[in-house]
């Protein structure tokens, strides 16, 4: 929820009845600076398109019309059923934070150049089903336990990034591009990283073909993280056997 004075988030711990009690006390003009939807998967799946009309109502509602700076949207924990976002662009000119977990996106909603003000994006347990995620105003990047294509690589395009969380993501490691402003950087590629020769423990077998070592020859690309990774003086790279 809305942090104040800089101090630690801890209104988003609360249980849903007693949030949306503290939410009514507020003044109007508070209580809209930051719009925060939470359900669960206790639903069959033929009614999942009706629920997608409803999150989808939701975000024009809290990002257009009460142009809430904040926006939390937890659709699911659980790495088994993740919530299929609608083909539609986020448009906010107001936004400056957004939280998103259980969730599986496309190249449109990860394109948040229409959200100019944007400056810190938080990402857990979704599914990245996007050519590129981009966006030239965050600054703080958080992605955990998010799966990316395990056969392409997604490529990543944050200018004016400055601290970047990226740990224990599923897949093929993301490509990164250019971050002149990187500060601080956590990157951890684990045993869920697609990223692994099984030919050599080592992950370099020799074979310029393997796509464990390079990826597929779609997207032969020889430096994946380490350049871009380089321009920030706080780093903690870390990799698992294989990769």
């Amino acid at each position: 929820m809305l942090e104040r004075g800089g101090g630690p988030d801890r209104i988003s711990a609360l249980p849903e009845n007693v949030l949306h009690r503290v939410l009514s006390l507020l003044p109007a003009h508070e209580a809209v600076r930051t719009c925060y939807c939470k359900f669960d998967f206790d639903f069959p799946e033929k009614r999942w398109w009706e629920w997608q009309v409803h999150v989808t109502d939701w975000i024009v509602q809290a990002s257009v019309i009460h142009q809430a700076r904040v926006l939390q949207l937890q659709a699911s924990r659980s790495r088994r059923r993740c919530f299929a976002l609608p083909e539609l662009p986020l448009i906010s000119h107001r936004l400056t934070k957004l939280e998103v977990t259980g969730v599986i996106g496309n190249d449109n909603f990860f394109d948040f150049s229409h959200c100019p003000a944007l400056v810190h994006l938080q990402m857990f347990n979704c599914h990245i089903n996007a050519q590129k995620i981009s966006s030239p105003s965050v600054t703080k990047l958080v992605l955990v336990f998010c799966d990316f294509h395990p056969a392409t690589r997604t490529h990543m395009s944050f200018p004016s990034l400055a601290s970047l969380e990226l740990k224990s993501c599923h897949g093929r490691a993301p490509f990164l591009e250019s971050m002149p402003s990187l500060v601080e950087a956590i990157v951890r590629f684990d045993g869920y990283c697609a990223d692994r020769c099984e030919k050599s423990a080592f992950g370099d077998c020799g074979d310029d073909s393997c796509e464990g070592c390079y990826g597929s020859r779609f997207d032969h690309t020889s430096c994946v993280c380490l350049k871009s990774l380089l321009e920030a003086t706080h780093l903690e790279l870390m990799f698992s056997g294989g990769i």
